[in-house]
């Protein structure tokens, strides 16, 4: 993270400060908080307490951190793109860096007004030969990447839940990334699950945040919001139909079993409908190995960003968001996520979102 911090800033310093029309200690002076904005992660480490990703600090220093941040990255990415033609028209290189600081600022202030923003529904109707009868028509909703955090808490989590609960979901499944957080300071934040109304029950599977917060706890406090985690495990919930999880590929870092696909269906009769959740879509292809029908997944957050969203792409499989199809018969949905992470807390152009699955069956 450190190594990071610093190529930001160099770049920062060699495309946009050094050009600008003004003395040296003018250009000193601004090389200070661009150093410290450079360096927030590691900041965050040394002032928020031992979990960065969660630091104990107000949410609108956070918020403020996370789009002077943003700022800065943009402008080096804006930097590197335009140094072409800063050395093909050296005279004009201050007026490519005043444009490039007004971008950037836009840029990251609507990025950041945007990653506040409700999620929207996105709905899908999806059609399996193998589906049972019983199962037609059967809506499920998908809330995954809430991130409860203190930036987002008790309020936002609530909207959520209503959002979902206007749908109307048989099944809602909670795909990770919950909270970040210790359940000392973050259960009050995820209370409102409590509301959370559907027929079939509120499933949740962890994603690696749950594990960077202590696993083992939140492993025992979400029942009390009516929330069953399964963890290379399933649930049939109706002959022939069943809901499956897996662990994250964190867990390992944590001492916490990692996920396995076989031990999630074990036990299952051979023609059982089948949905995995899986927070991370990287575990998709062992899914389609074993022709599970349905993956669920979040993890990505859509990209967040775009021109981002493709360094996000390569990282996960190329999965980012929406759906996919894997041979030989097995459909992943990858959701944006409801939430936002408040480490980097912007969106453009890859709005939170809940999905609303309405499974069908189709001839065979």
């Amino acid at each position: 993270m450190t190594v990071i911090a610093l190529l930001l800033f160099l770049t920062l310093l060699c495309t946009v400060l050094l050009p600008l029309p003004l003395p040296w200690w003018g250009k000193a002076l601004l090389a200070v908080p661009c150093l410290a904005v450079s360096f927030k992660f590691p900041l965050f480490w040394w002032l928020g307490g031992p979990m960065p990703f969660a630091p104990r600090l107000p949410p609108w220093l956070i918020l403020l951190a996370g789009w002077l941040f943003a700022t800065a990255l943009f402008l080096a990415l804006g930097g590197l793109l335009l140094s072409p033609l800063q050395l093909l028209f050296p005279k004009a290189r201050p007026f490519f860096a005043l444009g490039l600081l007004i971008a950037a600022l836009l840029a990251a202030t609507a990025g950041t007004l945007w990653g506040q923003r409700p999620p929207r529904v996105r709905k899908f109707t999806l059609a399996f030969p193998q589906l049972p009868e019983k199962a037609e028509g059967l809506t499920l909703a998908l809330l995954t990447d809430l991130h409860a955090d203190g930036v987002i808490a008790a309020p936002e989590i609530a909207r959520m839940v209503d959002i979902t609960n206007a749908c109307q979901p048989d099944l809602v499944i909670l795909g990770g990334d919950l909270v970040d957080g210790t359940v000392e300071e973050r259960a009050g934040d995820l209370a409102p699950l409590a509301q959370l109304q559907a027929p079939l029950g509120v499933w949740a599977v962890p994603g690696n945040h749950e594990y960077y917060s202590g696993f083992a706890p939140w492993r025992e406090a979400l029942p009390q919001w009516g929330v069953t985690l399964l963890v290379n495990e399933h649930q049939e919930l109706f002959p022939g139909f069943a809901l499956a999880g897996v662990a994250d590929p964190r867990a390992m870092r944590h001492g916490e079993e990692m996920p396995n696909v076989d031990k999630a269906l074990e036990g299952l009769p051979q023609d059982t409908f089948v949905i995995l959740g899986a927070h991370n879509p990287i575990l998709a292809p062992q899914a389609a190995a074993r022709e599970i029908p349905l993956v669920l997944s979040g993890h990505t957050h859509g990209g967040m960003v775009w021109g981002l969203d493709w360094l996000v792409a390569q990282r996960n499989n190329g999965f980012l968001s929406g759906q996919y199809s894997l041979p030989p018969k097995t459909t992943l949905l990858v959701s944006n996520g409801a939430g936002i992470w408040n480490g980097f807390p912007l969106r453009l152009g890859h709005p939170s979102e809940i999905l609303l699955v309405t499974l069908k069956r189709k001839q065979k």
